[in-house]
């Protein structure tokens, strides 16, 4: 069941982050546009993005998951997750990017998966996902 972020959830964020080495997510920096999903009773991973106000853009934000949950529920979490936070997006604005380093692999492999554009991949990754294909297209152009 994916729903939506409650305050009560941040307590297993910090847990998730220890269990990466991260930095806990300070709770000013928690999107309103932010997901969890559960299965059987147990959270198992968290998805965030940000909408730009006055414009069509939004930014995907940190995407986390609980380290000790079995690798496979853990994956289909996510990819459940992602797709629910990439509609979610696109029924509120008109374009996501997402900037990471190379330790985000996986998420930026379900991206490009589900349409994201690679638009640089020097030191750090921007990909770009338009919800309208013409732009997609513009964006592929030169970047393929």
């Amino acid at each position: 069941m994916i729903r939506k972020f409650e305050e009560k959830d941040h307590k297993l964020l910090d847990e998730w982050c220890k269990q990466y080495g991260w930095e806990s997510f300070p709770k000013s920096t928690i999107s309103p546009y932010s997901y969890v999903i559960e299965k059987e009773g147990q959270l198992i991973a968290f998805s965030q993005f940000y909408k730009a106000e006055g414009c069509g853009m939004c930014s995907l934000g940190q995407t986390i998951a609980d380290k000790e949950a079995d690798a496979i529920v853990r994956r289909k979490a996510v990819n459940e997750l992602i797709d629910h936070v990439v509609a979610e997006a696109e029924s509120v604005s008109d374009y996501m990017i997402y900037s990471t380093d190379r330790n985000a692999l996986p998420i930026i492999r379900r991206l490009v998966q589900r349409g994201a554009v690679i638009t640089d991949e020097a030191d750090a990754y921007i990909l770009f996902m338009g919800f309208d294909k013409k732009d997609v297209e513009f964006f592929k152009e030169g970047h393929e």
